[in-house]
This record gives structure tokens, sequence and C-alpha cells, in this order.
């Protein structure tokens, strides 16, 4: 293994000597693949020896250890995090057979981390995030600087000039953590005679207090979203560089990456929707509103991202978005017909009503219906918040408030009920994609607004946007609801 850089979509393998940090005399050898789909330890031997009456138990027993240390055949350090057992085989003689096979969930490459703390888990000091999309949306002047060195006409040479770009700091206190975004030049050398630099941007997390693996993963993914958002780009996460509290030296971290944006070609930066520069004087407040979101808010975000990011047929990513929208009006707007204390009158009123002919089951039914009968439908969420636009945001949505709401609402009834009746008001074929790209705009709007950008420079970002403004024009030919 000569590699120095690893990257979530990497494909590499390690052969070497491996064993369990408790049991430092006891150890195989075997290799270890990673690719961005699997990883696996292929073990010869095991880390126990048992009898074959043992057998049954086997399996218990490997899945206890936690940890696995390896030292590959040209000294790399490694070490392999939440350890399954895939396979084993036994012989005869009683120790196990030819090989055994291992997943981890995460892989550490650098050193043998040390287990510390309370929690006897791996602890971080900070995490440095390459995302893809980084570069473009900072959209630094280039560091390089380029000079031909030609005497007439007989070129001598060429000289590279590389200038470190600042660092920018912002504190996060919802989290308690200081998100840095820092320039570095990395050199990649491809046979003897290809050497490529470039400049790589990346995030680096730097919490008050060191914290476990699963919170740097969740913060890197997190931050992925927002930059999603604002580039309406698929950003994600590409690698991990760590620190561990008691070794200072920088090592690359590896798990199995999301579903997406890891093969993509990163498109070139004028097709961003926001460049940094359009929100640098309030980046620090976006990303503060971004991490203190509340569980009902980040389940609006985890849909939309959904429905944005991934892969669906026209008709899941319909309903994504309109549960989201639903969602997001719960979380933001006030959504009762009535003051609450006015309304548990007009309820106890109502369930008194129901005759006392009406069974048990059918009874608690309607009084279910009752006791939620003061929140607002779909249809008028939607209306609500469409209505709570300027003119010119709504424009970019649909044509009309109400006849918009009323068509995603009557969509939404058929595909939850699937009725003959509710089938001939649903939208369906173009249309029915195009009113998904509408809920969509719709979404960017509303979180863009959320995280304490004006909105009339959303709509003019949108109405600039290359992509955006065709997706705008072509969603206004197609009927907001059925006649």
């Amino acid at each position: 293994m000569t590699k120095t850089a690893f990257m979530l979509s990497d494909d590499f393998e390690v052969k070497g000597e491996w064993w369990l940090p408790e049991f430092t005399d006891n150890k195989c050898w075997g290799i270890f693949r990673y690719s961005e789909s699997d990883n696996k330890l292929e073990l010869d031997g095991a880390f126990e020896r048992i009898n074959l009456a043992d057998a049954g138990t086997l399996q218990k027993q490997l899945q206890k250890h936690s940890y696995i240390y390896g030292l590959s055949d040209d000294f790399q350090r490694l070490t392999l995090v939440g350890i399954t057992v895939m396979s084993q085989a036994l012989t005869m003689s009683g120790n196990l057979g030819t090989t055994t096979e291992y997943s981890a969930r995460y892989v550490i490459v650098g050193t043998h981390a040390q287990v510390v703390g309370q929690r006897k888990q791996i602890e971080l000091t900070e995490v440095q995030v390459f995302c893809s999309g980084m570069a473009s949306f900072v959209n630094l002047n280039s560091p390089f600087r380029v000079a031909n060195d030609v005497d007439g006409t007989q070129f001598n040479g060429l000289t590279v000039n590389y200038r470190q770009p600042p660092a920018s700091s912002w504190r996060i206190e919802p989290c308690s953590t200081t998100l840095d975004f820092e320039t570095d030049a990395m050199m990649s050398l491809k046979g003897m005679s290809h050497c490529e630099i470039i400049a790589s941007t990346t995030c680096i997390f730097r919490p008050d207090h060191p914290q476990g693996i699963e919170w740097f993963i969740e913060k890197a993914r997190q931050f992925c979203f927002p930059l999603t958002l604002v580039t309406d780009e698929k950003a994600s996460e590409l690698g991990f560089r760590i620190r561990l509290t008691n070794d200072d030296r920088r090592c690359w971290l590896l798990c199995r990456p999301t579903n997406f944006g890891h093969n993509q070609a990163e498109r070139e930066g004028s097709l961003f929707l926001f460049h940094f520069d359009h929100l640098a004087a309030g980046f620090e407040g976006i990303l503060r509103k971004w991490f203190s979101a509340n569980d009902v808010m980040w389940d609006v975000i985890y849909l939309i991202m959904d429905a944005h990011r991934n892969r669906h047929s026209i008709e899941a990513r319909f309903l994504l978005l309109a549960q989201a929208i639903e969602v997001l009006s719960r979380a933001t707007r006030s959504s009762e017909y009535m003051p609450e204390e006015e309304y548990d009158e007009v309820a106890s009123k109502l369930i008194q009503a129901i005759p006392s002919n009406v069974g048990k089951d059918h009874r608690a039914a309607l009084t279910s219906r009752i006791k939620f009968g003061n929140e607002h439908s779909l249809r008028k969420r939607i209306q609500l918040l469409v209505e709570s636009l300027s003119q010119s945001a709504r424009d970019v949505v649909c044509k009309d408030p109400a006849i918009f709401a009323r068509g995603i609402s009557e969509t939404r009834n058929h595909f939850t009920h699937f009725t003959d009746e509710l089938r001939s008001r649903a939208l369906d074929g173009a249309a029915l994609y195009w009113a998904g790209e509408k809920l969509l705009v719709l979404a960017r709007i509303l979180l863009l607004k959320h995280l304490g950008i004006k909105e009339d420079i959303i709509v003019k970002r949108l109405k600039e946007h290359p992509q955006l403004m065709q997706t705008i024009w072509l969603a206004r030919q197609h009927p907001d609801c059925r006649e």
C-alpha cells in the first residue's frame, strides 16, 4: 500500500498482520480490502482458539470485539472499529480454518487508536471534511501563479508559486463547535512523469470537548445539507481527516459513504445558486440557525434532501415533498383554526354528540378525528405558506395559491387512499412531475428564508440560475390542479 490520502470512494487493499488490542501476542496474517460499497478483512486463522464443542457460541465470542489493529507490509497502521464477523470455518483440530471474514463500520488509517473516556470509546478532537463543491462554493481566486522561463524561443522551465489563502472561522454555539474553512495545496504523483497539484478547500470541525466518531460523522453530513441547499448541487462528504485525543497526528477516517454525489463530476461554479461571497456577511448566523434546528425541522430537512438528492419515482418524490411541506408548516407556523382553549369546548360537545349506538372502535376513531380537527388541512397549510410570500416569490412557485394547494392536496389524498373518486382529481403524468418541481421550489424558498436570507435576494438568484429559471418557466406551462 503506497497511498498517502484515503477518500471514501477509493478502492485499496492492505496486506499485513492483525491482532486484538488486548492480545498483542496473538497476531494473524490477513488482507483488508476497502471499497465504496464494502470492506472486508480476510484473516488467515482467528484470534481465538476454540474446540468444536464451542462452535455454537463462536459467533457470540467473536462479535464482542470492538477494535482490531493492523500493520501493513509497508508499516502503515490501521484500526478497524465496530467489528462484525461475516463468516468463519472450523477444522477438526479445533482451530479456526483457512479464513475468518470480518467487516468494520469505521477504518482509521495512520494510527492504532486508543479507547479513552468514561464511555470507553475512540474520541476525536477535530475532523477535516472534504466536500464536493467546496472549492467552487468558496470561489477563491486561484492561489497558483505560473511563470514561464523562456529565453527567446527556448523554453527553459516552468515555475509554479502557491500562496496560502487565509482561513475563515465561525463559532457554532448550538453544538459548541468552531468551524473553519481552510485551503491547502495537495500534490498527487501519477507515475514518474506526471505530477498534479491542486488546492482543496475543506471545513474543519473543532468542538470544545472531544467527541466520538458518530458525532463528527453526523455533523459533517448535516453540513453537506445547507451546502446542497445554497448551491443547489448535491454536496456530499468525500473524505475525513482526523485528530485523536491522545495522538496529535492527522489520520484518515473511512466509513460507508452516503448514496449520492461521490462519483459525480463537479459542475462549474457559475451554476451555483449562491456562492460564499453572497452569504459571507451572514454565514455565521446561517450556520447557527441550521445547527440549532429542532427535531421537527430536521424531519423537514431530511425529507427535502432525500427528495432533492436521491433517485425516486415521480410518485415517491411527490409524496416526500408534500409531507415535507406539511411538516414545515407545522414547525414554523401556527396551524390551528381557532385558539386551543376554544376548540377544547367545541371538541367536547362534538364527542358528547356521538350517538350511543356507535360501536366502541368506531367511537374511538371519531374521537381521534375530532381531537385533531382543529389542525389545518394540507390544502390550507400550502395555501397559507404560498400566500405568506411576496408576489414575485409566489410567481416562481405557481399561478394561483388556492388552486395550487387544491391540486397538491387532492393528489396527495389519492396516493394515500387510492380510490376511483380521488383518482379523477389527482395530477398525473407530466403535471405530476412538475407539481413535484413546484413543491421543491417552494421548499427552497422557505428553507432559505428560515436561514435568514432575504426573500427578494432568493427570488433574484432563482430567476438568474441557468437551470432553475428554466424549471420555473416549464413548471408554469403545466396545470396546478385537475380541472
